[in-house]
C-alpha cells in the first residue's frame, strides 16, 4: 500500500510536494473502500467510454473556461486544448505554466481567475 507521501509527491510543480496539511486532510478520507472505488471507476471506464461520454460536449453553448495545467504528471497538457475543442460554444482554453494535477496550490491566483470568469457569466 502506497504511503500518503509516495501518493501525493508527484501532484505538484514547482514548489515540491504538497504541503503536509493538504496530504494529510486527503489520506483522512483515502480508506481501503475509497481507494477500491476509485480504483473499480478506472477500471469500468475504458477509453472508447470516455469518450463517448464527452460527444455531447459541443452541444453545449454557453461560455466556458477550460483551465489546464502543463505540468499534470497523471492528465498530459495535450488534453487541455482537446477538452476545449470539444466545446461547441465561447472557449476560453488557459494554458496554466508551473500548475500541476492540484493546480490551485501551485497556483492560488487561479481562484481569483475562475471566480472573475463565472461572475462575467450573464
Amino acid at each position: 500500500m502506497p504511503s500518503s507521501r509516495t501518493l501525493c509527491a508527484g501532484g505538484r510543480e514547482g514548489d515540491g510536494p504538497l504541503p503536509d496539511w493538504f496530504i494529510d486532510r486527503v489520506w483522512s478520507d483515502f480508506d481501503g473502500d475509497t481507494r477500491r472505488a476509485i480504483l473499480r471507476l478506472y477500471r469500468s471506464s475504458p477509453s472508447d467510454v470516455l469518450a463517448r461520454a464527452g460527444e455531447r460536449l459541443g452541444d453545449l453553448r454557453c461560455p466556458a473556461l477550460v483551465v489546464w495545467p502543463t505540468a499534470d504528471p497523471y492528465v498530459g497538457a495535450e488534453w487541455g486544448p482537446r477538452y476545449a475543442d470539444a466545446f461547441g460554444g465561447d472557449v476560453q482554453l488557459e494554458m496554466i505554466e508551473r500548475a500541476g494535477h492540484w493546480m490551485w496550490l501551485d497556483r492560488p491566483d487561479l481562484i481569483d481567475k475562475v471566480a472573475a470568469f463565472l461572475a462575467a457569466v450573464p
